[in-house]
């Protein structure tokens, strides 16, 4: 057995792929029993998952015999014979060409396959972060997935330079265990490198688009407000009810601090203050599911009673009747209800 040219790496990219994908389902089914011992031992004030069906076991198990499969190819190492045939769909059918089938030695664990198994981390990372800044009662469970995922390259990385769990063989087989690092490293300069530099360029070119777009909105402050005649001017035509296009509102804050509060329908966080436009009060909004939405408000107000401060949202007339899943804090104690509501979408 000898090394190959490039074409035979690449050829072991689906070995990889599979790794992945065992991996990240692995993971996903185990987490749903330990969520559920989690919610036994504290349960949850407001998000409850659904009971276990019997059909969910069948893919308990499944996710066990994964992750212990993905567990045995790290403790039980070896170089196996494998062969990748293409497959290909042709309408309604499913058609396998062996004629491109590839036959290539493909090492069961190597150091470089950490490489692999932190695409599943970071995915689960991702998860994780979702739950705790937009859904908090589900960060257990995030938890619960990143660990699982993370035990992996860690149980991999420890079986190889401490265990010393590697494949046996005489040299050929020592020598195709030294280069399976190079499927790895094509895995990432042929696709994910590129890929995650063309999505930074397009994230960077939408941010520096937002910027240009935020720094061409009208600017409204005591100089320029006349009221309902400013505001009829500033009228969005798309929306149905009276408000605003997107404009940078500028007003001295009247309020010592922001009010945050809590809609009793579980409808997310809220927080208000009171700032000054010309001679009318004000009152700036914003409201989020979690307490990152509203972190930034609440920084940005507090301290800077009658200073000058500034945001990026819409202005409309305070309506009669406040809609039932929104919470205007604070509105019930002021001596005097402001006329406008600006609405702050950061």
């Amino acid at each position: 057995m000898t090394d190959r040219g490039l074409m035979y790496h690449f050829d072991k990219l689906p070995s990889l792929v599979q790794i992945f994908i065992a991996e990240f389902f692995g993971v996903m089914l185990l987490s749903v029993p330990i969520s559920k011992i989690y919610e036994r031992i504290h349960p949850p004030a407001g998000y409850q998952s659904l009971p276990l069906a019997k059909f969910d076991y069948v893919f308990i198990v499944l996710g066990m015999l994964i992750y212990f499969w993905v567990l045995a190819t790290i403790f039980r190492p070896a170089l196996h014979a494998t062969r990748f045939v293409p497959v290909f769909r042709a309408g309604g059918v499913i058609v396998g060409n062996s004629q491109m089938a590839a036959d290539y030695a493909f090492s069961s664990t190597h150091p470089s396959y950490v490489f692999v198994d932190i695409l599943t981390a970071a995915f689960y990372w991702g998860v994780r972060w979702l739950w705790k800044h937009y859904w908090t009662e589900r960060t257990y469970e995030g938890t619960a997935m990143l660990v699982i995922a993370v035990a992996i390259p860690t149980l991999r990385l420890l079986a190889w330079y401490v265990l010393r769990l590697r494949p046996d063989g005489d040299d050929d087989v020592q020598r195709e265990v030294h280069v399976s690092w190079i499927p790895v490293a094509m895995l990432y300069g042929l696709f994910l490198v590129p890929l995650a530099v063309l999505g930074s360029g397009f994230w960077f070119y939408l941010q520096h688009k937002d910027k240009l777009a935020e720094a061409n909105l009208t600017v409204v402050d005591a100089s320029t407000w006349q009221g309902n005649e400013t505001f009829n001017a500033l009228l969005d035509p798309k929306e149905n009810e009276a408000v605003t296009r997107r404009i940078r509102l500028r007003a001295i804050q009247k309020s010592a601090v922001a009010t945050t509060c809590t809609n009793p329908n579980n409808f997310g966080l809220f927080t208000t203050a009171i700032a000054t436009l010309g001679g009318d009060d004000v009152l700036l909004f914003t409201y989020g599911p979690a307490a990152a939405d509203i972190d930034y408000f609440v920084k940005r107000t507090n301290g800077n009673q009658g200073k000058t401060v500034e945001f990026t949202g819409r202005l409309k007339q305070m309506p009669s009747q406040i809609p039932s899943w929104k919470k205007y804090c604070g509105l019930e104690k002021l001596s005097r209800r402001p006329y406008w509501v600006f609405e702050d979408l950061r």
